[in-house]
């Protein structure tokens, strides 16, 4: 797999665009804009045959992402009765994380350790199980996406570790990070060349462009992203 950063992508897009586009697209925004939708595409499709999950290169870990207490009500278990604590992610994450098949592509929330491992669940799928009378003696501990943010039922953690395919800086979650302090172009893209391929096909397909040409990367005027 190629370590290609967001740059990269952007400028041999743009350099096919240019190629048959005597407009062209001038930012970098409107390159990624154009580019975002079909490599989500390409990915959810590889995700729901299961194609995804194995493929160690493509994930990231957020080492540690603080949570707050919130309510039942705001965790969407208002169903319960009280005497449950809820946990949140400070910060939305949503945006964070590439879209997968069934949500997020998310491969695993834990500890800060790693040692303890949670399942993810609904709102209602975890109401359902609290009522169960052998309930009390389940160890499981569970997490919800719900409005961009991670809920997490009868934990008491600060921060939780999660692993990912993510599509956004995620440098503030890192423990130790060589790109902590860089723009978004500058950061690496972790995907493999034949999902970059597919979505670069798409995308010409979609503008009705068919067209085969190698990238010169070396005399791409490069603009801002973000």
């Amino acid at each position: 797999m190629s370590q290609l950063r967001y740059q990269d992508i952007i400028a041999r897009t743009r350099f096919k665009l240019r190629a048959v586009k005597q407009d062209g697209f001038t930012t970098d925004r409107d390159i990624w804009s154009l580019y975002k939708p079909w490599i989500n595409q390409v990915m959810k499709e590889l995700d729901a045959k299961n194609r995804l999950m194995a493929f160690n290169a493509l994930f990231q870990t957020l080492d540690i992402v603080p949570l707050v207490e919130v309510d039942r009500i705001e965790a969407g278990c208002s169903g319960l009765k009280t005497g449950y604590t809820f946990m949140r992610t400070e910060d939305p994450i949503g945006e964070l994380f590439m879209e997968a098949y069934w949500g997020g592509m998310i491969r695993s929330v834990t500890s800060i350790d790693g040692s303890e491992e949670m399942q993810p669940i609904s709102p209602a799928g975890f109401l359902n199980i609290s009522k169960s009378t052998s309930f009390k003696y389940n160890k499981t501990k569970y997490y919800w996406y719900l409005n961009d943010y991670l809920y997490f039922p009868n934990i008491e953690w600060g921060a939780v570790r999660i692993e990912a395919i993510t599509e956004s800086d995620i440098s503030k979650y890192k423990c130790n990070s060589d790109e902590a302090c860089l723009p978004m172009q500058e950061i690496s893209f972790n995907v493999p060349d034949y999902i970059l391929a597919r979505a670069e096909s798409l995308l010409m397909q979609g503008l009705g462009i068919s067209l085969q040409i190698q990238p010169d990367l070396e005399n791409d005027n490069r603009s801002t992203l973000l």
